[in-house]
């Protein structure tokens, strides 16, 4: 009679350990199944139940890149263009303005990347301000997409304080092709929209969130 492994006490195999081409767990020792005990091509496909698989420790760990989870039995929308879910990240990245002399006491952003999509938060704190750029945030963790030229993704702004300059209205987003947010706006004496506003001082406060499509 065969076994699976090591013999456990009363564990020869029977035809009712066999259901549907599945033998009982029960049958099989813990160390059955080695990566040593498998060849490379061994196993070409494996085909599950009809039930949900469970892991009862660890983690689904893909080893090739580009490979995921696909929902392609699922419904499509007419413009679909994938449906495999291959990458997610979490981390932090450190905010900053560009060159010149400046000091912060917040400028640590955290993000998520689901796919290529990356969702960013940060809240930005200027103790000091003397010199360099007053108009973008550099640093995001990944350079966006450029599906055009003009296109921009807009974030929100919240927690507005000290601006070096008087507005009325801001528009954050983050730069085509680039990894950084700039801010176009309503100044208080503009009556049409101000391309980016150069907003960064002693003890500016601004804290952005939002999301935006990665290159990569």
């Amino acid at each position: 009679m065969a076994y699976i492994g090591k013999k456990p006490a009363a564990a020869a195999l029977v035809s009712s350990d066999i259901t549907d081409g599945i033998i009982s767990t029960a049958k099989i020792a813990t160390d059955a199944i080695t990566e040593a005990k498998i060849a490379d091509d061994a196993v070409l496909s494996a085909h599950m139940g009809a039930g949900d698989f469970t892991f009862p420790s660890g983690s689904l760990i893909l080893g090739t890149s580009g490979k995921g989870i696909d929902f392609s039995a699922h419904g499509q929308a007419s413009g679909m263009s994938s449906e495999l879910l291959d990458d997610y990240e979490e981390g932090t990245f450190t905010g900053t303005i560009g060159a010149g002399t400046f000091s912060f006491s917040q400028n640590t952003g955290y993000y998520r990347k689901i796919g290529d999509l990356v969702y960013v938060q940060i809240y930005m704190v200027i103790d000091e301000y003397t010199s360099g750029s007053r108009v973008n945030i550099i640093g995001l963790p990944y350079t966006s997409r450029n599906d055009n030229s003009n296109g921009r993704y807009p974030v929100s702004v919240a927690r507005i304080d000290n601006m070096n300059i008087s507005s009325v209205a801001i528009f954050p987003f983050v730069h085509a092709n680039g990894a950084s947010i700039g801010c176009d706006g309503m100044t208080s004496s503009a009556s049409s929209t101000t391309n980016n506003l150069q907003i960064w001082t002693d003890d500016t406060t601004l804290s952005f969130g939002g999301c935006y499509l990665a290159a990569s």
